[in-house]
């Protein structure tokens, strides 16, 4: 991997995949762009200065998943997270990504 790892990072019992992992590296250039599923442990090297901009997005077949593990977290930012989940009219979204879809 890029980055010096801790020692903890390597450790088969908290983290048992890590055997297995392999190392993707990736050169970018000006207005690339590189997708990272979600939940794909990455790290980032900017070689020169630079602007980036990074979105996470959270699709309805996510939004489950998504609703558990905010129910298990503590906090502002997790209370507001999931309160603003709470006011999605999941039905609406997905007419008008259909309708997108469709123009």
């Amino acid at each position: 991997f890029p980055f010096e790892l801790e020692a903890q990072a390597a450790d088969p019992v908290r983290f048992p995949g890590f055997a297995a992992a392999r190392r993707c590296v990736v050169d970018l250039e000006a207005g690339d762009v590189l997708y990272v599923p979600g939940g794909t442990p990455h790290a980032v090297e900017n070689l020169e200065a630079s602007v980036a901009f990074a979105l996470n997005v959270l699709e309805t077949s996510d939004w489950a998943k998504a609703a558990e593990a905010l129910a298990g977290m503590e906090g502002d930012r997790a209370r507001l997270l999931r309160e603003a989940l709470e006011e999605v009219d999941l039905e609406d979204d997905e007419e008008a990504y259909s309708s997108s879809e469709e123009a």
